[in-house]
């Protein structure tokens, strides 16, 4: 039998303008994983995508990028307590910095 995790809730942040001045976009996940919480992280970055098919489009796509360097083995026995440090987490990076 295949194991997996159950994506059991969703949060995009608003924009978030660092130091320099761009703007960083994140999603995070939580899964529950073994009667606790685990969250992920989503950089959402921007591209530029040329059309492979030889007729020069050329279009701005948004992509998530899984991002490991925010959040570090949050495991939680709660929903909003994963979330909550997940958001901390997030924040003591990137904000005082």
């Amino acid at each position: 039998m295949l194991n997996y995790n159950e994506i059991v809730k969703t949060i995009e942040l608003e924009p978030i303008t660092v130091k320099d001045g761009e703007e960083l976009k994140f999603r995070i996940e939580i899964l529950k994983y073994n009667n606790q919480y685990k969250s992920q992280l989503w950089r959402v970055e921007t591209y530029r995508i040329a059309s492979a098919f030889g007729n020069n489009d050329i279009s701005d796509e948004e992509c998530l990028i899984k991002d490991s360097l925010f959040l570090e083995n949050i495991n939680e026995k709660t929903i909003e307590n994963c979330v909550l440090k997940s958001l901390q987490n997030i924040e003591d990076k990137l904000l005082t910095v």
